[in-house]
Protein backbone atom coordinates (compact mmCIF):
# COMPACT_ATOMS: atom_id res chain seq x y z
CA UNK A 1 0.00 0.00 0.00
CA UNK A 2 1.54 3.38 -0.69
CA UNK A 3 -0.47 6.90 0.68
CA UNK A 4 -3.89 4.81 1.37
CA UNK A 5 -3.73 4.33 5.11
CA UNK A 6 -2.48 8.23 4.90
CA UNK A 7 -6.01 8.77 3.05
CA UNK A 8 -7.97 7.38 5.17
CA UNK A 9 -6.58 9.40 8.72
CA UNK A 10 -7.12 12.73 6.54
CA UNK A 11 -10.47 11.34 5.94
CA UNK A 12 -11.36 10.91 9.78
CA UNK A 13 -9.73 13.81 10.59
CA UNK A 14 -11.73 16.12 7.26
CA UNK A 15 -14.71 14.38 8.28
CA UNK A 16 -14.17 15.18 12.51
CA UNK A 17 -13.46 19.04 10.87
CA UNK A 18 -16.21 19.05 9.42
CA UNK A 19 -18.40 18.00 12.06
CA UNK A 20 -16.69 20.35 15.10
CA UNK A 21 -17.81 23.11 12.52
CA UNK A 22 -21.91 21.75 12.13
CA UNK A 23 -21.57 20.79 8.35
CA UNK A 24 -22.37 16.96 8.44
CA UNK A 25 -23.25 17.21 4.98
CA UNK A 26 -19.30 17.82 3.97
CA UNK A 27 -18.21 15.21 6.75
CA UNK A 28 -20.23 12.60 4.96
CA UNK A 29 -19.26 13.56 1.73
CA UNK A 30 -15.39 13.25 3.46
CA UNK A 31 -16.36 9.95 4.76
CA UNK A 32 -18.07 8.04 2.06
CA UNK A 33 -15.25 9.28 -0.94
CA UNK A 34 -12.59 7.30 0.85
CA UNK A 35 -14.22 4.17 -0.17
CA UNK A 36 -14.51 5.36 -4.04
CA UNK A 37 -15.03 2.18 -6.26
CA UNK A 38 -13.52 -0.05 -3.69
CA UNK A 39 -13.39 -1.07 0.29
CA UNK A 40 -9.52 -2.61 -0.29
CA UNK A 41 -7.63 0.63 -1.33
CA UNK A 42 -8.33 2.86 1.47
CA UNK A 43 -7.82 0.73 4.94
CA UNK A 44 -6.06 -2.07 7.02
CA UNK A 45 -7.22 -5.51 6.02
CA UNK A 46 -9.34 -6.99 8.88
CA UNK A 47 -8.70 -4.04 11.42
CA UNK A 48 -11.05 -2.35 13.86
CA UNK A 49 -10.49 1.52 13.39
CA UNK A 50 -12.47 2.44 16.33
CA UNK A 51 -12.30 6.16 15.79
CA UNK A 52 -13.55 5.94 12.43
CA UNK A 53 -16.56 3.91 13.58
CA UNK A 54 -16.80 6.58 16.58
CA UNK A 55 -17.23 8.84 13.05
CA UNK A 56 -19.72 7.26 11.14
CA UNK A 57 -21.50 7.14 14.27
CA UNK A 58 -21.77 11.10 14.92
CA UNK A 59 -22.47 11.11 11.39
CA UNK A 60 -25.77 9.04 11.59
CA UNK A 61 -26.72 11.38 14.74
CA UNK A 62 -25.88 14.97 12.50
CA UNK A 63 -27.00 14.02 9.47
CA UNK A 64 -30.38 14.90 8.58
CA UNK A 65 -32.93 12.19 8.24
CA UNK A 66 -34.02 13.70 4.79
CA UNK A 67 -30.46 12.68 3.76
CA UNK A 68 -31.30 9.21 2.97
CA UNK A 69 -28.53 8.36 0.99
CA UNK A 70 -25.96 9.73 1.99
CA UNK A 71 -26.81 8.41 5.52
CA UNK A 72 -27.23 4.80 3.86
CA UNK A 73 -23.53 5.05 2.56
CA UNK A 74 -22.41 6.18 5.70
CA UNK A 75 -24.37 3.58 7.46
CA UNK A 76 -23.13 0.68 5.28
CA UNK A 77 -19.60 1.96 5.90
CA UNK A 78 -20.38 1.66 10.07
CA UNK A 79 -21.54 -1.53 9.12
CA UNK A 80 -18.18 -2.58 7.31
CA UNK A 81 -15.98 -1.34 10.03
CA UNK A 82 -18.14 -3.24 12.55
CA UNK A 83 -18.00 -6.43 10.72
CA UNK A 84 -13.79 -6.86 11.35
CA UNK A 85 -15.04 -6.91 15.16
CA UNK A 86 -16.03 -10.65 15.84
CA UNK A 87 -18.73 -9.21 19.13
CA UNK A 88 -20.48 -7.13 16.27
CA UNK A 89 -20.78 -8.69 13.52
CA UNK A 90 -23.92 -10.21 13.55
CA UNK A 91 -24.55 -5.97 14.18
CA UNK A 92 -23.22 -5.29 10.96
CA UNK A 93 -25.13 -7.31 9.15
CA UNK A 94 -27.75 -5.69 10.54
CA UNK A 95 -26.86 -2.60 9.93
CA UNK A 96 -25.46 -3.12 6.45
CA UNK A 97 -29.33 -4.58 5.72
CA UNK A 98 -30.86 -1.08 7.22
CA UNK A 99 -28.20 0.66 4.80
CA UNK A 100 -29.60 -1.74 1.32
CA UNK A 101 -33.09 -1.29 2.35
CA UNK A 102 -32.78 2.61 2.68
CA UNK A 103 -31.04 3.28 -0.47
CA UNK A 104 -32.86 1.09 -2.29
CA UNK A 105 -36.23 3.49 -0.58
CA UNK A 106 -34.47 6.62 -1.25
CA UNK A 107 -34.31 5.55 -4.90
CA UNK A 108 -30.78 6.39 -5.01
CA UNK A 109 -28.59 6.28 -8.47
CA UNK A 110 -27.50 2.95 -9.39
CA UNK A 111 -23.39 4.30 -8.22
CA UNK A 112 -24.96 4.46 -4.86
CA UNK A 113 -26.80 1.48 -4.21
CA UNK A 114 -23.66 -0.28 -5.61
CA UNK A 115 -21.09 1.37 -2.77
CA UNK A 116 -23.75 0.22 -0.16
CA UNK A 117 -23.68 -3.13 -1.93
CA UNK A 118 -19.96 -3.26 -1.98
CA UNK A 119 -19.65 -2.60 1.81
CA UNK A 120 -22.67 -5.37 2.13
CA UNK A 121 -20.51 -8.05 0.20
CA UNK A 122 -17.47 -7.14 2.51
CA UNK A 123 -19.74 -7.40 5.56
CA UNK A 124 -21.14 -11.09 4.40
CA UNK A 125 -17.80 -12.43 4.09
CA UNK A 126 -18.29 -15.72 6.29
CA UNK A 127 -19.73 -19.30 5.24
CA UNK A 128 -22.73 -18.82 6.57
CA UNK A 129 -23.82 -15.43 4.48
CA UNK A 130 -22.31 -17.26 1.63
CA UNK A 131 -25.96 -17.14 -0.63
CA UNK A 132 -26.77 -13.55 0.58
CA UNK A 133 -23.13 -13.10 -0.36
CA UNK A 134 -23.77 -14.51 -3.85
CA UNK A 135 -26.79 -12.48 -4.70
CA UNK A 136 -25.12 -9.70 -3.24
CA UNK A 137 -22.31 -10.41 -6.18
CA UNK A 138 -24.70 -10.81 -8.93
CA UNK A 139 -26.41 -7.45 -7.94
CA UNK A 140 -22.88 -5.72 -8.44
CA UNK A 141 -22.12 -7.19 -11.41
CA UNK A 142 -25.65 -6.56 -13.06
CA UNK A 143 -25.20 -2.83 -11.88
CA UNK A 144 -22.10 -3.06 -13.47
CA UNK A 145 -23.08 -4.44 -16.79
CA UNK A 146 -26.79 -1.49 -17.00
CA UNK A 147 -26.15 1.56 -18.96
CA UNK A 148 -26.49 3.62 -15.92
CA UNK A 149 -23.12 2.49 -14.39
CA UNK A 150 -20.34 5.30 -14.87
CA UNK A 151 -17.90 2.49 -15.38
CA UNK A 152 -19.59 -0.36 -17.33
CA UNK A 153 -18.12 -3.59 -17.74
CA UNK A 154 -16.98 -4.37 -21.05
Amino acid sequence: MGQERSAWRTMIDTATAALDTADPATAAQAAVSIAGDSVWRWREYQTVDRTAMSVFRRLLTELPPADSVRRARVLAMLAAEMSYDPGSADDAIDLCERAVAQVRAASGAPPDLARVLESRHLVLDRPSCLPQRLDTAHELVALAESDDDPAPLG
